[in-house]
């Protein structure tokens, strides 16, 4: 996956290779990665799973996204079988991953243009095994010059009825060491 990103930061390629998820289903919990980008300018931006323990460190996503219809193509949707559920929130292409559930987790976000670091965040929170969450991810101004924001938005995606639905959960924040 390292490859994959400084492929996509020298424009070399134009997408990351498939997803191949690793480790033991039953102890693990998925996560659907969803990107909205709110006026950003051209950016690529990364969010990594920290403390996964197969493997320890993995990407979740990474976007890219080129300018003015020019650049990489758009990477396609990586699914792996979660529940559809009603909020929309993704201007990039949704990833689902496989994460280590019963223990916390620290993710990780990076959002940079030219290589010039505009935001970024870093969070925690744990998964239980066998249950899927959403994560969304607002991008707003990432542009030179300007302090762009980026921020986590968690949901546990629950059944209700015939139909799931998104409740929101709580987050411990952690310090950005990615300036």
């Amino acid at each position: 996956m390292l490859l994959a990103t400084a492929c996509l930061a020298l424009g070399a390629c134009a997408v990351p290779p498939m997803y191949s998820p690793l480790g033991d289903r039953g102890t693990q919990a998925r996560i659907r990665v969803k990107a909205n980008d709110r006026y950003a300018f051209p950016a690529i931006v990364t969010i990594k799973a920290i403390d996964d323990v197969e493997p320890k460190e993995q990407f979740l996503a990474v976007f890219f996204k080129g300018w003015m219809g020019m650049g990489a193509t758009p990477k396609e949707a990586e699914l792996i079988g979660m529940p559809d559920t009603t909020g929309e929130d993704a201007t990039f292409p949704v990833l689902e991953r496989y994460v280590t559930g019963n223990r916390p987790l620290r993710l990780q976000l990076d959002a940079r243009v030219d290589g010039s670091y505009i935001c970024g965040d870093a969070a925690a929170f744990t998964p239980a095994s066998g249950h899927d969450y959403e994560l969304v991810v607002p991008l707003r101004g990432t542009s030179l010059g300007f302090s762009g924001a980026c921020s986590f938005i968690l949901y546990e995606i629950v059944p209700k009825g015939h139909s799931f639905e998104r409740h929101p959960l709580a987050m411990t924040r952690l310090a950005d060491k990615q300036k």
